[in-house]
Protein backbone atom coordinates (compact mmCIF):
# COMPACT_ATOMS: atom_id res chain seq x y z
CA UNK A 1 0.00 0.00 0.00
CA UNK A 2 1.25 3.71 -0.36
CA UNK A 3 -0.04 7.29 0.30
CA UNK A 4 0.93 10.28 -2.47
CA UNK A 5 0.66 13.41 -0.73
CA UNK A 6 0.56 16.66 -2.40
CA UNK A 7 3.18 19.17 -0.62
CA UNK A 8 2.05 21.97 -2.57
CA UNK A 9 -1.83 21.47 -1.80
CA UNK A 10 -1.11 19.54 1.47
CA UNK A 11 -3.52 16.93 0.68
CA UNK A 12 -3.77 13.08 0.14
CA UNK A 13 -3.53 12.22 -3.71
CA UNK A 14 -4.04 9.04 -3.56
CA UNK A 15 -3.89 5.79 -1.59
CA UNK A 16 -2.68 2.53 -4.48
CA UNK A 17 -3.09 -0.66 -3.58
CA UNK A 18 -0.59 -3.72 -4.83
CA UNK A 19 -2.00 -7.00 -5.49
CA UNK A 20 -0.60 -8.78 -2.84
CA UNK A 21 -3.56 -6.94 -0.38
CA UNK A 22 -6.42 -9.79 -0.35
CA UNK A 23 -8.65 -7.58 1.34
CA UNK A 24 -9.18 -4.60 -0.63
CA UNK A 25 -12.90 -4.31 -1.09
CA UNK A 26 -15.48 -1.99 -2.47
CA UNK A 27 -19.40 -2.26 -2.06
CA UNK A 28 -18.60 -5.94 -1.67
CA UNK A 29 -16.11 -6.61 -4.67
CA UNK A 30 -12.76 -8.04 -3.63
CA UNK A 31 -10.45 -6.31 -5.96
CA UNK A 32 -7.85 -8.27 -5.58
CA UNK A 33 -9.25 -12.12 -5.30
CA UNK A 34 -12.73 -11.95 -7.35
CA UNK A 35 -12.00 -12.48 -10.90
CA UNK A 36 -10.84 -9.99 -12.95
CA UNK A 37 -14.07 -9.99 -15.59
CA UNK A 38 -16.14 -10.03 -12.40
CA UNK A 39 -14.85 -7.06 -10.58
CA UNK A 40 -14.80 -4.69 -14.12
CA UNK A 41 -18.33 -6.13 -14.46
CA UNK A 42 -19.72 -4.80 -11.24
CA UNK A 43 -17.37 -1.53 -11.08
CA UNK A 44 -19.05 -0.74 -14.22
CA UNK A 45 -22.34 -1.04 -12.51
CA UNK A 46 -21.23 1.78 -10.06
CA UNK A 47 -19.59 3.61 -13.22
CA UNK A 48 -21.01 2.96 -16.18
CA UNK A 49 -18.48 5.00 -18.07
CA UNK A 50 -14.83 4.75 -17.53
CA UNK A 51 -11.95 6.12 -19.49
CA UNK A 52 -8.47 4.29 -20.43
CA UNK A 53 -5.08 6.54 -19.88
CA UNK A 54 -1.80 5.02 -20.42
CA UNK A 55 -3.08 1.31 -19.37
CA UNK A 56 -4.82 2.59 -16.57
CA UNK A 57 -8.90 2.15 -16.31
CA UNK A 58 -10.25 5.41 -14.43
CA UNK A 59 -13.59 5.09 -13.34
CA UNK A 60 -14.18 8.94 -12.48
CA UNK A 61 -17.63 9.14 -10.98
CA UNK A 62 -16.12 6.58 -8.13
CA UNK A 63 -12.36 7.62 -7.92
CA UNK A 64 -10.60 4.89 -8.99
CA UNK A 65 -8.03 3.38 -11.34
CA UNK A 66 -7.10 -0.27 -11.80
CA UNK A 67 -4.42 -1.78 -14.07
CA UNK A 68 -3.42 -5.10 -14.66
CA UNK A 69 -7.15 -6.35 -14.73
CA UNK A 70 -8.05 -5.84 -18.23
CA UNK A 71 -5.22 -6.82 -20.04
CA UNK A 72 -4.51 -10.04 -18.07
CA UNK A 73 -1.07 -8.12 -16.93
CA UNK A 74 -0.91 -9.99 -13.09
CA UNK A 75 2.45 -8.17 -12.10
CA UNK A 76 0.47 -4.90 -13.17
CA UNK A 77 -2.42 -5.52 -11.05
CA UNK A 78 -2.91 -2.73 -9.05
CA UNK A 79 -5.75 -0.13 -7.67
CA UNK A 80 -5.43 3.01 -6.56
CA UNK A 81 -8.29 5.53 -4.66
CA UNK A 82 -7.51 9.36 -5.82
CA UNK A 83 -10.03 12.55 -4.87
CA UNK A 84 -13.09 14.35 -6.92
CA UNK A 85 -11.02 16.13 -9.72
CA UNK A 86 -7.50 14.27 -9.39
CA UNK A 87 -7.60 13.16 -13.56
CA UNK A 88 -9.98 16.00 -14.28
CA UNK A 89 -6.86 17.85 -16.42
CA UNK A 90 -6.07 14.19 -18.47
CA UNK A 91 -10.01 13.90 -19.54
CA UNK A 92 -9.38 15.01 -22.96
CA UNK A 93 -6.70 12.56 -23.77
CA UNK A 94 -8.96 9.64 -22.66
CA UNK A 95 -10.85 7.05 -24.15
CA UNK A 96 -13.60 5.54 -23.17
CA UNK A 97 -12.84 1.90 -21.88
CA UNK A 98 -15.15 -0.94 -23.80
CA UNK A 99 -13.54 -4.44 -22.55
Amino acid sequence: MNLGYSENDKTLCHIGFGRQMNEVKLNGINLFLDPPEDVLEKLKKLDAEPYIYMGFIVFMNIGLTLTGFHDENISQKAAALFPKGAWDKRLGKMKRFRD
